[in-house]
Order: C-alpha cells, then sequence, then structure tokens
C-alpha cells in the first residue's frame, strides 16, 4: 500500500485553463508551491510504479488512482497530523469539539478511485470539498494499492 501526506493552508490560484488550482502552503501564501493536483500526479506515478507517462501539462493531465482511501483532517491552524487525529477523536469520544483550542473536522473518502485532473474522488470534488475549508489547515491523507 502506497500512502503519501499532504499538508497546508488550502489556497486558491487562478485559472490556467484547467479551473482553480488547489495549493496547500506553509504560510498561506504561493511561492514554490506545486499544486495540488502536481503532487497527486506524482502519487499515482508512485503507484503505478512509474508507468504513468503522461505530460504534467494540467490539460493534458488523464491519470486513475484506483481503490484509494482520502482521509482529510482541517483545523483552523497549523498542526500535526497526530493533534488533528486527536482533535477528532476527542471529539467522536466526548462531543467536544471546541474544548481545544483549535477547532478540527473531518472528511473520509474509502476505496474509490480518483480521476486526477478532474480531482474527482469517485461522485466527490475534492476541489469544491478543499474550497468548502478555505484558508483552513489540512492534512489530506491518501493511501492506494
Amino acid at each position: 500500500m502506497n500512502k503519501a501526506v499532504f499538508e497546508g493552508y488550502i489556497t486558491l490560484s487562478g485559472d490556467f485553463g484547467c479551473g482553480t488550482l488547489i495549493y496547500l502552503t506553509q504560510e498561506n501564501e504561493i511561492e514554490d508551491e506545486d499544486p495540488l493536483i502536481e503532487q497527486l500526479y506524482d502519487f499515482a506515478k508512485k503507484c503505478q510504479n512509474g508507468r504513468a507517462t503522461l505530460s504534467k501539462v494540467y490539460k493534458n493531465l488523464n491519470i486513475m488512482i484506483n481503490k484509494c482511501n482520502v482521509r482529510m483532517y482541517y483545523s483552523d491552524s497549523k498542526c500535526t497530523l497526530e493533534e488533528a487525529e486527536g482533535r477528532f477523536i476527542e471529539h467522536m469520544y466526548y462531543g467536544n469539539l471546541h474544548s481545544v483550542s483549535s477547532s478540527t473536522y473531518y472528511s473520509e473518502f474509502t476505496l474509490l478511485s480518483m480521476d486526477v485532473k478532474k480531482m474527482q474522488l469517485g461522485p466527490h470534488d475534492i476541489t469544491e470539498i478543499l474550497k468548502s475549508h478555505l484558508n483552513k489547515y489540512v492534512h489530506f491523507v491518501i493511501e492506494a494499492e
């Protein structure tokens, strides 16, 4: 099983002929960051043992990640993945999500195929989901065969 964790503040960039690009940045600024779509492309290539040879030019990108699980932990402020998981578990057991200094939200999608070009995970639009948490800190965890 291959696994990757992408993290950062959810930031948007303009349209480059392929729609809105999502960036995960460390300081809410896009400088030398790769867009999430490119990071997912690299992950898909790893899952296919380097067999993915499609262009990284976004409009030509057409690659699937099969049977993947995606978990997203959203926080008001930067934290470690372990802290975000702990906050969510605290909420699950005690129902008191706001007892911690920063709220944490959670989404999970299992055993679906991801179309990297469309940023679609099964029927779910990952771009729209991330846009609904704009400026939050996210841990985007993906696992695939």
